[in-house]
C-alpha cells in the first residue's frame, strides 16, 4: 500500500504521525502521478487556501502491475473496509 499526494514530505511525516499510519507517503508535487491515473482535478475548490486539485481516488494493482480496481472519488469513512471486503482481504 501507498499513499501518493502532492503535500510536502513533512506534511506526509505529520499525517502519518497523526492517523498511526504504517505505509510510505510519496510526494507527486508536480500531480505528474494523479494525472497519469486520471486522479487530476482543477474545481478550483480550495481547503486552507490550498487550492484542491487531486480527486480522492483508490487503486488496486495487482503483482503484475495491472490496475485491477479504479475508484474516484471515494470517501474516508468506511472506504477501506469496504475494499477489503470487495477484494478479500481480511479486515
Amino acid at each position: 500500500m501507498l499513499g501518493v499526494s502532492p503535500q510536502g514530505a513533512d506534511s506526509h511525516k505529520r499525517f502519518a504521525a497523526k492517523h498511526g499510519l504504517n505505509f510510505p507517503l510519496l510526494v507527486d508535487a508536480d500531480t505528474e502521478v494523479a494525472k497519469a491515473y486520471g486522479a487530476y482535478k482543477d474545481s478550483g475548490d480550495h481547503w486552507d487556501d490550498i487550492p484542491l486539485k487531486i480527486k480522492r481516488s483508490t487503486f488496486v494493482i495487482d503483482a503484475n502491475g495491472k490496475i485491477q480496481e479504479a475508484l474516484y472519488g471515494v470517501s474516508v469513512k468506511g472506504h477501506v473496509d469496504s475494499l477489503k471486503r470487495k477484494v478479500g482481504v481480511p479486515a
